[in-house]
């Protein structure tokens, strides 16, 4: 069964991509409920414990631990006493986990990151942030009131454009929602939307980032669609051919100029042609595409870089 399908109920996946997906958040009473007998203890206890998930313990907002090797009992004292357990990466430790990413990894041709929040009464994991990815939350257990507020900063983010301070202070847009997520519950959360969550029941939620897909795209596809033409391949000259800089700049100059224009013609023929766009279409349904996070600035540990670059609050 298809599980935004499950999670939509009887709203069409067609409506929910015409009006809610990458637009506007989208909240669905009990349409989650079968995940709230879904997971055992064992199942919590694997993903804090498997050496490839990543844990984190926070409490309100501080980071105290970070990628803590700790066991299930460990783990269990830290959120005793008011720490929350964050488990990223959980679809590599259980399978269970691993299915959900699988099926919105195959629907949406992107790579899925789900982190797990064990969040103890009355505490939050992060303050005012906004993540990279497209954001489903799944509540398990307990309860959390969620705030959202558009993003006029920084819209549509991507990994070249997240800066290392949010700068949530800075944030003007009137447009404010609040959503009460109970067991069963769940809520998408757009690419770049602000949010912040406030535990009222002691909670367990899952934390499903799909990596949007943007325009930007094109260009690795075209670094792989042009690799096999040789006008592409041929190289450019960097360095200094003179110790006259003067001369150099204008020799450089002049040269750039040319090369440049023949590029542009043959990207501006490239582009016009119908297989161009078959085969850029193609690459972005390849299976390949949606086992991997392809992070070009940023290592595996920011992936979830909105609440790694947040001013914790």
């Amino acid at each position: 069964m298809n599980v935004l399908q499950e999670l939509l109920g009887p709203v069409p996946i067609s409506e929910f991509l015409q009006r809610a997906f990458s637009r506007a958040p989208l909240a669905m009473p009990d349409r989650a409920s079968r995940y709230t007998t879904h997971f055992t203890e064992a199942d919590f206890a694997c993903m804090v414990e498997h050496p490839c998930s990543t844990l984190r313990v926070v409490r309100n907002g501080r980071m105290v631990q970070d990628n803590a090797h700790l066991s299930w009992a460990e783990a269990q004292d830290f959120h005793c006493r008011g720490h929350t357990l964050l488990v990223r990466h959980a679809e590599r430790a259980c399978p269970k986990v691993r299915a959900i990413a699988k099926a919105f990894a195959h629907f949406f041709h992107s790579p899925v990151d789900i982190q797990v929040y064990l969040t103890p009464n009355h505490n939050q994991a992060f303050g005012w942030h906004y993540d990279l990815e497209e954001v489903f939350i799944i509540q398990v257990q307990g309860c959390k009131e969620y705030t959202i507020r558009q993003n006029t900063l920084n819209p549509l983010p991507v990994w070249d454009n997240m800066p290392a301070d949010l700068g949530y202070e800075r944030e003007t847009s009137r447009l404010r929602m609040s959503c009460r997520l109970e067991a069963g519950d769940w809520l998408y959360i757009p690419s770049g939307w602000w949010h912040i969550a406030r535990t009222q029941a002691e909670s367990i939620h899952l934390s499903i980032g799909i990596m949007p897909v943007a325009r930007l795209k094109v260009f690795a596809f075209l670094a792989q669609y042009l690799s096999q033409v040789p006008f592409w391949c041929e190289r450019l000259t960097v360095v200094p051919r003179s110790e006259n800089r003067e001369a150099n700049h204008a020799v450089f100059k002049e040269d750039d100029k040319k090369t440049w224009q023949a590029m542009r013609t043959q990207l501006n023929d490239i582009l016009a042609q119908e297989q161009t766009l078959q085969a850029f279409m193609a690459y972005l349904v390849e299976d390949k595409r949606a086992r991997y996070v392809e992070s070009p600035a940023y290592t595996t540990e920011n992936e979830r870089s909105g609440e790694l670059n947040t001013v914790l609050q």
